[in-house]
């Protein structure tokens, strides 16, 4: 009862929080917040938006999308020619107690658009002369080691994310404690993940990229990266809601100013009919260039209004116009014919018009910022439910869509185009993963697969749901919907064997049935099942006086303490999986935990008898004491089981060299 009562509680202050706006904004005087900047889109024939059709616009797709998804809260901001059009908090941003999102005052997390400040700040180096972008960054680096493989590392493959590191998050992507936060330093030299491609083949998303381009910015300028950011863009800009401090959950020099973190909102998940908070962890600083900031909507229209004005607002310059043009201008692209990064940026497009953009999601906060220089608008949205992910990322282009006429025809599907689905159809597994660690186990069940319908339309089917995609031509293709574009490299036999996509995954390979997901799991659940009858068959026997061989009863031995051993495993294992996501999940702070030790050794004890047991059947068929079928059935046993011990180790499950980079 006393649940259900919080629960009518909590749905009456969300429902009378959604569209709430302050007195302030309500009379317009963000015009005092928000200094205006001068761009010539209106020149070219788009005039401003009318900020009350755009409200009212707003207000309904966001309440709307808002109770659909379980979102406590949201705040927004658009800019355009020069000046904010709007800035609106909607919802809560605490539920307990309630606190309403306000949007110059409420600071959500921006999370990996923090990047884009990040490259900002390194490019204001560049224009000083203190950095080549081009430069081998382990000549800067002195107390960072860089392992020795593939040549040297460029702030280029930094900011394009082609540095050829691995993904690795296990121990080390967040904090619980001061006890358990690294140094920016410390974290590139600890938690290095491994280099598994040269630099410069393949653009593939790193943190760890992004943090080693922070660190940069500290041995070149000398000061603390954090304290550069304050002095040299959120100062001169205005942006005094805007750190990428953390608060450990105490006030502590260096940290998150409290008068800042009491008005900072918290993240959620929406769970068995109510909202949970993300409330444990924080990032490191060693993380802080990749994902740290948080900041209110009316500071990013600030900083969207920097980028769209040439680098300055109201005579504040933190990047000459020749700079920001270049940061806007692609760099390096995974293929032709498809979106790539311009200096830390993403290119995209929608309806035809060309887009620079970044997106963050982190501990419950999912956010969106799109400048769309054709239009002079800027666009940033960040709500604090994990659910969000489709309401912040649809509205960008909802509103253009809304308002502005299509800038390109719009693709049709081609019926005759399903004649070629036996090029494309099959499974590809994200780049974005573990090579020589454990991580590589976030991919199991990560695969995209891709088919073709009857319509004419390519479909692309993940955890995240399926988007539809139409040929341009030379292999690449348009996302229907949002305007991103994919490419397949295509062998000589006609079958596709690799996807590249503009922003997220970036770079997929096809992959063979047993080196997949599925075969993970049937290979996983095959031998459970065979375990437990070769437990319940030892069972039924343990009375019986057989006729058999030494040789044979210690083969019928050691594969029941094998199918005990592999049990043991299954247990250790899927309950370290099923917690891995779960809100307070302790492996993303420090790993092995007790749990994951259990896994490694339980897996890497039954890999050994299972190999082991391969003795065992020479004296079951040279011998011959027991029936054909059980000697059948307890080779199936065997032979299942190597089968396992070839998946987990390709899956970098077993043996302890995959537990640290």
């Amino acid at each position: 009862m006393k649940t259900l009562l919080f629960m009518l509680i909590g749905m009456v202050l969300t429902a009378s929080t959604f569209g709430q706006v302050t007195e302030k904004e309500q009379r317009g005087e963000f015009a005092n917040v928000i200094p205006t900047a001068t761009t010539n889109s209106a020149a070219k024939g788009y005039p401003s938006l009318d900020p009350s059709l755009l409200e009212a616009f707003l207000d309904g797709t966001i309440r709307t999308s808002m109770e659909d998804n379980h979102l406590p809260g949201l705040t927004i901001s658009v800019v355009q020619n020069g000046r904010l059009i709007l800035a609106k908090g909607y919802g809560l941003a605490r539920t307990d107690p309630p606190q309403a999102v306000v949007a110059d005052q409420t600071l959500f997390r921006i999370a990996s658009i923090s990047k884009t400040i990040t490259f900002s700040a390194v490019m204001q180096l560049v224009e000083q002369g203190l950095l080549d972008l081009d430069a081998d960054i382990e000549n800067i680096l002195d107390d960072v080691r860089i392992e020795d493989r593939f040549g040297p590392i460029t702030m280029v493959d930094l900011m394009t994310h082609s540095a050829g590191f691995e993904d690795a998050f296990l121990g080390f992507f967040f904090a619980d404690s001061l006890e358990t936060d690294h140094t920016l330093t410390d974290y590139l030299n600890d938690y290095a993940p491994h280099r598994v491609r040269p630099p410069g083949e393949q653009i593939v998303y790193s943190n760890f990229g992004v943090s080693m381009a922070g660190k940069v910015v500290e041995s070149v300028s000398g000061e603390n990266f954090a304290d550069y950011t304050d002095t040299h863009i959120f100062q001169p800009l205005g942006m005094t809601r805007s750190s990428f401090r953390e608060y450990p959950r105490q006030t502590v020099d260096g940290y998150l100013d409290p008068e800042l973190e009491k008005d900072r909102a918290i993240g959620y998940r929406w769970a068995g009919g109510g909202f949970i908070p993300y409330d444990k962890f924080f990032q490191h600083r060693g993380m802080y260039p990749a994902g740290s900031v948080s900041s209110t909507a009316t500071d990013m229209a600030i900083f969207m209004l920097a980028h769209l004005n040439g680098g300055a607002i109201d005579g504040k310059r933190i990047l000459a116009a020749d700079t920001v043009d270049q940061m806007h201008t692609r760099l390096r692209s995974n293929a032709d014919g498809i979106q790539g990064n311009a200096h830390g940026f993403w290119n995209g497009q929608i309806r035809g018009y060309r887009t620079i953009e970044h997106g963050g999601s982190i501990l419950g906060f999912l956010s969106t910022m799109v400048l769309v220089p054709e239009l002079g608008l800027g666009i940033f949205a960040s709500t604090n439910g994990d659910s969000g992910r489709k309401s912040v990322t649809s509205i960008p282009r909802r509103l253009i869509e809304k308002f502005y006429p299509p800038y390109a025809t719009p693709l049709q599907p081609d019926t005759d185009f399903s004649e070629q689905r036996d090029v494309y159809a099959g499974s590809y597994m994200g780049n974005r993963r573990g090579y020589e660690i454990v991580d590589k186990l976030a991919m199991l069940g990560g695969e995209v697969t891709v088919s073709v319908n009857n319509e004419g339309y390519l479909i692309t089917s993940s955890s995240r749901g399926s988007q539809r995609w139409l040929p341009l031509g030379d292999q690449v293709f348009e996302n229907v919907d949002n305007g991103s574009r994919i490419a397949f490299e295509v062998d000589q036999s006609d079958t596709a064997t690799r996807m590249y996509s503009s922003y997220g995954e970036n770079v997929l390979d096809r992959v063979s049935l047993p080196h997949s997901s599925q075969f993970f799991y049937i290979a996983s659940g095959s031998t459970v099942v065979l375990a437990i009858g070769s437990l319940f068959g030892f069972w039924l026997r343990r009375r019986q006086h057989l006729t058999q061989t030494v040789g044979e009863r210690l083969a019928a031995i050691g594969i029941g303490i094998t199918s005990l051993t592999w049990l043991l495993f299954f247990v250790a294992f899927y309950t370290l999986m099923s917690g891995a996501y779960a809100v307070n999940a302790e492996i993303v702070v420090r790993y092995p935990t007790p749990l994951g030790w259990a896994t490694h050794l339980s897996a890497t004890a039954a890999a050994i008898m299972a190999v082991v047991c391969t003795f065992g059947l020479i004296p079951v068929w040279r011998d011959g004491s027991w029936p054909v079928w059980r000697r059948i059935r307890h080779s199936i046993v065997v032979l299942a089981g190597l089968v396992l011990v070839w998946v987990l180790n390709d899956w970098n499950v077993l043996g302890f060299r995959y537990l640290g980079a």
